[in-house]
């Protein structure tokens, strides 16, 4: 368990890749050290190699490892775990940060409002209230939704069905 902590220890607070491990660097290439864990010695330890990248590649591979704006990258170890919101607190507390202030979550309605000036219950082409009649039940993988699903979604709206 402890080589686990270590490596997450090292990984969360060190990033992707520590400038121990760069060999050299120039406007078109980057060598770095890296340990290749499908080829082991005698030992059964990694063997060391060297790989070149060129510079975008090499940048584009670091990239991969920025997590996205808003993701929780750390929750469930140490003072980030959910079980220790009162002392991550009194840490901001301490600190002098501002506590967290968590939003309400939107509806989905508001959700549709933000991203789009279409009222999410309004027909897109004449501008009517919609009818809620009901939901197509999903259905298991490989099957389609039938004409009689449909049938029993437009009935209470009163739209005839040809037969």
């Amino acid at each position: 368990m402890r080589p686990v902590l270590m490596y997450l220890g090292r990984y969360i607070s060190g990033g992707p890749i520590s400038k121990s491990r760069l060999i050299e660097v120039t406007e078109d290439r980057v060598l770095f050290r890296y340990a290749d864990n499908k080829d082991l010695d005698e030992d059964k330890r990694p063997t060391n190699k060297v790989m070149p990248l060129s510079l975008s590649d090499f940048i584009r591979r670091l990239l991969l490892h920025v997590p996205v704006p808003g993701l929780q990258y750390v929750r469930s170890y140490g003072i980030y775990a959910n079980t220790k919101r009162s002392e991550l607190a009194q840490c901001r507390e301490q600190s002098g940060q501002d506590n967290l202030e968590i939003p309400e979550p939107l509806g989905w309605k508001d959700a549709l409002a933000k991203v789009s000036d279409k009222h999410p219950e309004r027909c897109p082409i004449c501008g009517k209230q919609l009818l809620y009649s009901g939901v197509i039940p999903r259905k298991r993988q490989g099957e389609s939704a039938s004409f009689r699903d449909f049938e029993k979604l437009i009935q209470p709206v009163g739209i005839p069905v040809a037969a």
